[in-house]
């Protein structure tokens, strides 16, 4: 049997960027901490407000980004 978590808009963190707002969906390990680089993978969605902007560093990380309309 699998365990299965469902999520609401209010356990997601919404923090600001230089370019808008990023919610993240999913952080692995769940104890991990974005901030400090200490996690595995992350899953996220982001606005961007502006025609340019910085994008966080995560050198040594694998980072896929895709544009959704």
């Amino acid at each position: 049997m699998t365990n299965v978590t469902l999520l609401r808009v209010n356990d997601f963190q919404v923090s600001d960027w230089s370019g808008g707002k990023t919610k993240q969906l999913y952080l692995s390990p769940p104890t991990g901490h974005y901030g400090k680089r200490n996690f595995d993978y992350r899953l996220s969605t982001a606005t961007v407000e502006l025609a340019e902007s910085q994008f966080s560093d995560l050198s040594g990380f694998h980072r896929i980004l895709m544009s959704l309309d």
